[in-house]
């Protein structure tokens, strides 16, 4: 089989006299193995956390949204010391989407008060 998962993404802004609009319309993926590891994980503000992936056994497209209606939370890789490398921030209901590398560890890490970060990792 082919093209499994199917992607769409548009954003539209009007600030004042700036405006803009990015309709790339949809790209169709290939899921090479059936899975999906999907929960909604409480990441604390103390330290970063591991983003826990499941069962997933081959890293695919990743959904990561931030539940909370205050706090916001940074994410990114291992530094290769049990730290996060941040590279990215989901304010409060913010998404993201992006696809992980087979063998990456994911940390994510509250702002000021624990948020529940709904992580959705598909199977390559």
């Amino acid at each position: 089989m082919a093209n499994e998962i199917v992607l769409q993404f548009g954003a539209q802004v009007a600030n004042g006299f700036f405006k803009h609009t990015f309709q790339p319309g949809s790209i169709q993926v290939d899921q090479a193995a059936i899975g999906r590891a999907g929960h909604a994980q409480l990441i604390g503000f103390a330290a970063a956390e591991i983003v826990d992936f499941g069962d997933i056994s081959t890293n695919g497209y990743c959904i990561l949204r931030n539940l909370d209606t205050t706090n916001y939370v940074t994410w990114g890789p291992d530094t290769g010391a049990a730290a996060i490398k941040v590279c990215g921030k989901l304010k409060p209901g913010e998404i993201a989407v992006f696809r992980v590398a087979p063998t990456i560890v994911m940390y994510a890490q509250a702002d000021t008060a624990g948020v529940l970060l709904d992580v959705t990792l598909l199977e390559d």
